[in-house]
């Protein structure tokens, strides 16, 4: 399955604005705000996740996807241990 969030596919959490992005605009999230994918996007171990990321601050905390398929099945990309 291939998944291309646009704004208007997926509800989100907290205050999102827009600013300047690549090729439109992006999502600037405040630490508090998200994008809701759909469930059940990620049901097998082998899937592929691309982004984009400006950052203004990192943290050992900043993370930039979450997904879990339940309260001990999750997964967290943090930059900046890239």
């Amino acid at each position: 399955m291939i998944f291309h969030y646009k704004k208007r596919d997926a509800p989100t959490v907290g205050n999102i604005t827009y600013g300047n992005g690549i090729a439109d605009q992006a999502e600037v999230f405040n630490g508090v705000s998200g994008i809701r994918l759909p469930n059940g996007l990620i049901d097998s171990n082998t899937y592929t996740v691309s982004m984009w990321l400006n950052p203004k601050q990192l943290t050992d905390a900043t993370t930039t996807f979450f997904g879990a398929a339940s309260i001990n099945n999750w997964i967290s990309f943090v930059p900046i241990l890239w």
